[in-house]
């Protein structure tokens, strides 16, 4: 299944893109954040995600996760299953307006 990852704010900057499209069978909200946390930068090689946040805890603390424009503590939280086709939305929670 293909999941597509929208990158609000500064996430844009950090990843260089507007949006990720990942390919998983079936993943947790939690899952994928930890996959995420396994991007490296092209040109240095370095985790892109740790010089934003330091651990996934903090992920969760900071940045507004979506599935589908309906925030995931409105769902099953960061156990939220993603289903094929689903748009994830990723936030920082501070963002230019």
């Amino acid at each position: 299944m293909t999941i597509k990852i929208m990158l609000e704010s500064n996430l844009k900057r950090i990843f260089n893109k507007e949006y990720i499209q990942l390919s998983f069978n079936e993943i947790s909200i939690l899952k994928l954040v930890e996959e995420l946390f396994n991007f490296k930068d092209e040109n240095t090689g370095e985790n892109i995600l740790i010089n934003f946040v330091k651990d996934i805890d903090e992920f969760f603390s900071n940045i507004l996760i979506l599935v589908n424009g309906i925030e995931i503590s409105a769902l099953e939280g960061r156990n939220t299953i993603i289903k094929d086709g689903d748009i994830i939305t990723l936030l920082p929670i501070i963002h230019g307006g």
